[in-house]
Order: C-alpha cells, then structure tokens, then sequence
C-alpha cells in the first residue's frame, strides 16, 4: 500500500528511479526509497529529475505537484493512464445544466457543510467575548433553507461572500496577535497567516482532485465554480466543505509554532523554506490525526453514489 508523500524541500536534489528504488541524492548523501511505497511527489524547490521517474510515476500511479515561490501549485503531472467513468461522466455533463439542476441542491449542500465545519471550529477556539457574534452569523446564514436558494444562484453566493467575509473578522480573534490580518488575501497573501491559508488549500485542491480523477470523475465539470475555461470546477466545488480543516490546521500551527515563526522575517509574499518544511511537517500530523484525505475519498466516492443513483431513477 502507497503511503509515503516525498517533499523535496532543498535545492540541488536529483532523484533518479533505479528498480525498485526512488533515488534522492543531494551532494554526498543519498537515500533510497522504495517505489511501491510512494503516494505522491512535492516540489518546493528546484531539482533534477531524470526520466526513468517517470517511468515509475506512471508505472505506479504517482502525482507530482510542482509549486512556485509563493508556494502556490503552478504544475501537476498526473499519470496518463487514468480514465473517466463514462456514465459517471455523462451524469456530470446532464444533470450540472440549468439553474435548479440536480445537482445544485448537492453542491448547495456542500456551502452549508463548510459553514458548519467552520462553525464548529469556532465554538472551539473563539473567545468568550465574541460568541455573541458568532451566534449572530449562524442565525444569518441558517435563516434561509438551501431549497429557497435553487432558483438563485447568485443571491446564495452574495450571502455566501458577506457570510465568510464576517468569518475571516472572527477567525482573526482564534489566533496569536502577531499573525492576525487586516483583510482575508489571495494570491498573494499579504501577510504569513494568508500565506498559510492559501498554501494549506492548495495542499487540500491536490489531494481532491487526485480522488476525484481516481473515481473516474471529471474535475473541470463542476456545479457552481464554472466561470472560467479550462478551470478545474469541481474541485473548486467540493473544496468547500473542507475548508476549516485548513483553518483548525492554521491556528493551530501559529500557537504552537509562535515563538519559531517570530525569528523569521516575512516578505515579498514567499513563504520562507523553513516554514514550508514545519507546515508541511503539521500537515503530515493534522492529516494522520484527523484522517483528512480518507474522508475527502469517502466524499468524492459518496458524489459518485449519488450520481449513479440519480442515473437509476
């Protein structure tokens, strides 16, 4: 059984696969990797990489992701071999058109999940002072059912956008005062914590996209997040649910890491190596603790249920 992520972290590695062994040799030392055993492969910084790899990336199934120096994904390479579900497919393509499409009511359903998990994390971590706010959001983004938002798509996203936007404001009050932000930023993040929060999506859109290639489905046919071509929708649809795993990982990488992370000097919206290795070191923790990516397979596995069973009907 695959379980070993590879994370090239130092500049100046080359990897090479000599059967049955992934290579990584950086000046003098060398390690050895058993093939069979390697999950997926991340670039943090440059090397060399020979195309007998390749080889075993397709031989076994291995993804590489390849990120740039603001820590955002730029590049994966996905084994070619991996074939759509062609029912599942055409399921995908029918019943994702008009606006009160089938499956709008589950990705609809997806936005409630990820106010819940958010909610959840916030009866956790906010301070006392503020659950009257807290309580307030919840009351606003609950007054509505998800049914009355079928026939308005754009309505559910402005109270969407209005509802994270109060989030962010109380999410700031669950970390450390040097990290807190002024405002929620993308690409780039202004500041450390923003960094951290877009880093740690990336990390999510990998290990979803991946699940969803491996169930047959196709990523770019999505439900809501459709407004550009060649987008990778249905990633950008399911992620939503599991946003506040990166949140909850993010507060509590900033507390226990608050005193290492003061030592660094952050600028120019690039997540120092440094802190890249500790983060993805929490990651490795947070995902094996809270079993993060078996229960983003089980849902991409449940859609796939759901598809087929709409199909039957």
């Amino acid at each position: 059984m695959k379980t070993q992520e590879i994370i090239i972290k130092t500049k100046g590695v080359t990897i090479d696969y000599r059967a049955p062994y992934l290579i990584c040799t950086i000046g003098e030392e060398i390690k050895k990797i058993n093939g069979g055993a390697i999950s997926s492969i991340k670039m943090l910084e440059h090397c060399v990489m020979t195309s007998q790899v390749f080889d075993l990336i397709h031989k076994n199934g291995i993804t590489i992701t390849i990120q740039n120096g603001h820590s955002h994904p730029i590049c994966k390479c996905v084994p070619f071999f991996q074939k759509l579900d062609k029912d599942a497919y055409r399921a995908q393509i029918k019943y994702s058109e008009g606006e009160a499409g089938v499956l709008k009511k589950i990705a609809i359903r997806w936005l409630d999940e990820k106010f819940k998990g958010r909610f959840q994390l916030m009866e956790q971590k906010l301070p006392e002072q503020k659950r009257t706010e807290l309580e307030a959001l919840k009351k606003t983004w609950y007054e509505e059912s998800a049914e009355a938002h079928l026939e308005s798509q754009s309505n559910l996203l402005s109270k969407e956008a209005l509802s994270s936007k109060q989030y962010w404001k109380l999410f700031n009050f669950c970390l450390p005062h040097a990290f807190r932000f002024k405002v929620r930023t993308k690409n780039p993040g202004e500041d450390l914590t923003n960094v951290l929060l877009n880093y740690g999506y990336g990390i999510l859109y990998g290990v979803i996209e991946k699940c969803i290639t491996s169930c047959g489905l196709d990523p770019y046919c999505g439900i809501f997040h459709v407004d550009g071509s060649g987008r990778k929708s249905l990633v950008y649809d399911m992620i939503e649910a599991f946003r506040s795993s990166v949140e909850q990982m993010v507060i509590e990488f900033l507390w226990d890491k608050e005193i290492d992370l003061k030592m660094f000097e952050f600028e120019s919206h690039i997540l120092p190596a440094e802190i890249k290795g500790m983060y993805v070191e929490k990651w490795r923790e947070f995902n094996k603790e809270k079993h993060v990516t078996t229960g983003i397979m089980n849902f991409v596995e449940n859609f796939k249920k759901e598809l087929e069973q709409i199909q039957d009907n």
